[in-house]
């Protein structure tokens, strides 16, 4: 099949399972809401009859917001949140926060000392990190549930996205663990030496645009390599399902093997798939700058709005899981030809 039949294929299959959906969006609004309410209680009682009060409502005081900042300093949720939760920013990755890999790197350090040193170092460990690992088991929990459904030619109950959620997410939580240690080695490694490297590489340049240059050239390579990689894994979790894999460690590099033998197809449906996403943040960040949000009726609707995205990100996600397990599916059903012919 074309990509585009592939792609049109997964929309079929995610049309059918339109509650796992809405299950998978509920699931992420209910761990949001752990840092929501508490962060809304601080900042209520922080702005709460002081004269800034109406003067945030009408618009975000930078000022104001890093005097917050510094007097909740021992605050973990103050720490980790950025002022541009007051905008459509937190549907983008921060460029620099993935670059840095400081969320990988924190997790990385903990598995390895868990792992090759055999002693527990909850240093590293801060509350984005748990949210991470949280996010990470509710993922693997969530990515078989849907994996589990696109295998089957039928249609599937909700009570068989539940049981397929449960029977691979051993497998896909380790999947994902060893992902991280792979990543936090990436960025330990092989990250840290380009950094040092253009660093060194533009020292005496009298232009700031060659170092500028270099670092836009490191960050293009690297999301594409970063896309490659997640791709892969999604291929892995497929190859878990259909062949039934048992070992996480092996599974790994058979989705590797196969998202690169057929690089052609398995990576122009993963970038149609980006695309569609692309476009989905472009929608939601010019719908969200039409209202100043100075007024509670428009600062209801945005937030509908931004739920309405989440929404169209876990659609978007299922569609990631059916289409790439049409295109594996595929892929056998040619190879199984080839050996009866001959």
């Amino acid at each position: 099949m074309t990509t585009i039949e592939l792609f049109k294929q997964g929309i079929s299959r995610v049309r059918r399972t339109k509650r796992m959906v809405l299950f998978a969006w509920a699931v992420n609004l209910s761990v949001a809401l752990i840092l929501a309410f508490p962060l809304r209680n601080q900042l209520d009682s922080y702005l709460r009859n002081t004269v800034m009060e109406e003067q945030v409502l009408q618009k975000m005081n930078d000022n104001w917001w890093q005097t917050y900042k510094y007097d909740h300093r021992s605050s973990e949720i103050a720490r980790i949140v950025n002022i541009s939760i007051f905008g459509y920013a937190p549907f983008v990755f921060h460029t620099d926060g993935v670059l840095r890999g400081s969320v990988v790197r924190s997790v990385g350090t903990f598995l390895t000392d868990l792992v090759f040193g055999f002693k527990v170092n909850p240093s590293p460990l801060n509350i984005l990190v748990l949210l991470a690992l949280l996010y990470a088991i509710l993922n693997s929990y969530l990515a078989g549930g849907f994996i589990g459904m696109y295998v089957r030619e039928h249609r599937s109950s909700f009570q068989d996205f539940l049981i397929d959620g449960a029977k691979y997410f051993g497998r896909f939580f380790r999947l994902s663990l060893f992902s991280v240690i792979v990543l936090a080695l990436f960025f330990a490694y092989i990250m840290s030496w380009i950094n040092s490297s253009i660093a060194e590489w533009t020292r005496n340049e009298p232009s700031e645009m060659t170092p500028y240059t270099y670092y836009m050239v490191r960050n293009v390579v690297f999301f594409l390599l970063l896309a490659v990689f997640m791709m892969s894994i999604d291929y892995a979790k497929i190859r878990i399902v259909v062949d039934d894999r048992l070992s996480s460690f092996l599974g790994f590099f058979a989705g590797f093997r196969f998202a690169f033998r057929n690089f052609g197809k398995t990576f122009s449906l993963y970038i149609v798939l980006l695309i569609l996403g692309a476009v989905f943040i472009a929608l939601y960040a010019w719908l969200e700058g039409q209202f100043s949000q100075g007024v509670y009726w428009e600062i209801l609707f945005v937030a509908l709005l931004q739920q309405l995205y989440m929404l169209a990100y876990f659609w978007l996600k299922a569609n990631f899981f059916a289409s790439q397990t049409s295109l594996y599916q595929d892929f056998l059903k040619a190879e199984h030809r080839a050996v009866l012919a001959s």
